[in-house]
């Protein structure tokens, strides 16, 4: 299984001794995103620095008592102000144990307006040994200035999170798809070309959109530098041309496109007319 944003990142960070002071974990549901944030907080905090599970900051981390690692969820649907001021409040003494002080903000695209601003003067003039850490599904799910003061890090869904049946249907889509089968033209006849190709899978279309989702997630991890996170391997080649010629608003647009297409298909059920749409929307 591939690593989560590949093996030098964490590596880098540690060697370097100095992490920045904002990320932005972002995936799927199924990504794991929180926990892989939690992961890397440990290894930050580490007596051995590289998450041994065993010093006494590691179990400390575990058994939710160390004093230099929060986690803050929605309060209700939201992140409120009062939960940024608390957060502040206690960023104000620093690191008291470890080497940081680390804050894991999970679902930041429920900030209301007024508590991501708090946040956001924070961000704009970080202070002493602060790291906040954000989850969210995309960066285009949080605000904006939120996003664009933190180092992005995508987390890759696995395939072994697939049953064995849809597993199956993943790997046979995988081994028959052309190489370039995404890199558009944008013609209308290949649209209809590549859009009967997938029909004729249509019957595991989920393994369909999930192979769509993955190959756009590829790009946005390769142009977030973590190359070594490829998912979809047999087409790295076609991922880093297109990667080199989009912007991370383009390749976020073709995620939410796809996303957008599961959904339609799960209404309407017209395979043809939903991924044709989407063939559309998605051409380079």
């Amino acid at each position: 299984m591939k690593n989560w944003v590949g093996e030098d990142f964490l590596k880098q960070i540690l060697a370097a001794k100095k992490p920045a002071h904002a990320y932005l974990f972002f995936g799927s549901e199924n990504s794991q995103k929180e926990e892989k944030a939690k992961q890397f907080a440990t290894s930050l905090l580490c007596l051995e620095k590289n998450g041994c599970g065993v010093c006494l900051s590691c179990k400390k981390i575990k058994s939710g008592n160390h004093p230099d690692f929060r986690v803050i969820h929605p309060d209700g649907e939201k992140i409120k102000i009062s939960q940024i001021r608390n957060l502040k409040a206690e960023a104000r003494y620093g690191p008291l144990e470890g080497d940081w002080k680390i804050f894991i903000i999970a679902d930041s695209q429920s900030f209301t307006e007024e508590a991501g601003q708090s946040l956001l003067k924070i961000l704009e003039e970080p202070e002493g040994e602060i790291i906040f850490i954000l989850t969210a599904p995309n960066p285009s799910s949080i605000l904006p200035t939120l996003a664009s003061r933190c180092q992005w890090v995508p987390i890759q869904p696995s395939v072994q999170e697939h049953d064995s049946e849809k597993n199956s249907a993943w790997q046979t889509l995988l081994r028959e798809m052309p190489e370039d089968f995404l890199k558009f033209a944008g013609n209308s006849f290949e649209i209809f070309e590549k859009a009967s190709l997938l029909e004729d899978y249509q019957e595991n279309r989920e393994a369909i959109f999930k192979f769509l989702l993955s190959f756009f997630r590829d790009l946005m991890v390769i142009k977030s530098g973590w190359e070594d996170g490829i998912l979809l391997e047999k087409f790295q080649r076609i991922e880093k041309e297109m990667a080199d010629k989009l912007t991370f608003y383009d390749i976020q647009k073709k995620i939410d496109a796809a996303e957008e297409a599961l959904n339609y298909l799960n209404h309407s059920g017209n395979f043809r007319l939903v991924i044709e749409n989407l063939l559309y929307k998605i051409k380079t």
